[in-house]
C-alpha cells in the first residue's frame, strides 16, 4: 500500500534502472483543500514557501440559508415600476464657455431623449446659466427616478451639448396621472 507523500518506484524490464516516478496521493478526505504550490529552491537560491491550501468558501453556500418572504422574489420577475414627473433644475459651469449653440443643442437633446426609462423631457433656460428641466420617467421608487433624472441629464449635457453641470437638484418628484 502506497501512503500519501511517499515515491512509488517502478522499473523498467528486468533491471534495476529507475524508469520514472511518481507521487502517490492518498485522497482520503475530501475536506481537506487541494494544495496549489510546493517548496523548492529559486533560481536565486532562495527557499520557496511551502505548500499553500486554498481556503474554502467564506460563507454559506448561496441557497442553503432560508430567506424571509420579503426577501424572496420570484426569479424573473421585474419589480412594479412606477411612473414619475420629476421637476429639476440644472446649474451649467461657465467653462467651457455657454453659447446659445450649446443651450439649443441641450434642449433639443433632452426633447428627443427617449427609451427606457424617460418617456417624455424637456428643457427651458431660464437664466444664463439655469434651466428647469422636466422628465416624466419610469422607476420603482421617488429615489431611483431621481437618480435617473441626475443621470440623464448629466450624461446629456457632457456628451451632446458639451456643458459643465455645477449642480442638479431635484426641486419636485410627483407621481404622474
Amino acid at each position: 500500500m502506497v501512503r500519501a507523500g511517499e515515491l512509488k518506484v517502478t522499473s523498467g524490464a528486468e533491471d534495476d534502472c529507475v524508469r520514472g516516478a511518481v507521487r502517490a496521493a492518498d485522497v482520503t478526505s475530501s475536506r481537506d483543500a487541494p494544495v496549489t504550490g510546493e517548496g523548492g529552491k529559486r533560481r536565486d537560491g532562495h527557499e520557496r514557501p511551502g505548500a499553500r491550501r486554498r481556503s474554502g468558501p467564506a460563507g454559506p453556500l448561496p441557497g442553503s440559508v432560508p430567506q424571509s418572504a420579503a426577501d424572496r422574489q420570484r426569479p424573473g420577475t421585474p419589480e412594479q415600476l412606477h411612473t414619475y414627473k420629476l421637476t429639476v433644475r440644472v446649474i451649467a459651469e461657465l467653462y467651457p464657455p455657454l453659447t446659445n449653440e450649446r443651450r439649443w443643442a441641450f434642449q433639443n437633446a433632452i426633447a428627443l431623449s427617449r427609451g427606457h426609462p424617460v418617456i417624455r423631457a424637456a428643457a427651458r433656460w431660464d437664466k444664463l446659466n439655469e434651466a428647469t428641466v422636466t422628465i416624466e420617467c419610469q422607476a420603482c421608487d421617488a429615489a431611483a427616478a431621481a437618480g435617473a433624472a441626475r443621470g440623464i441629464i448629466r450624461r446629456t449635457a457632457g456628451f451632446t451639448s458639451e456643458i459643465g453641470v455645477r449642480d442638479i437638484e431635484v426641486i419636485r418628484v410627483a407621481p404622474a396621472d
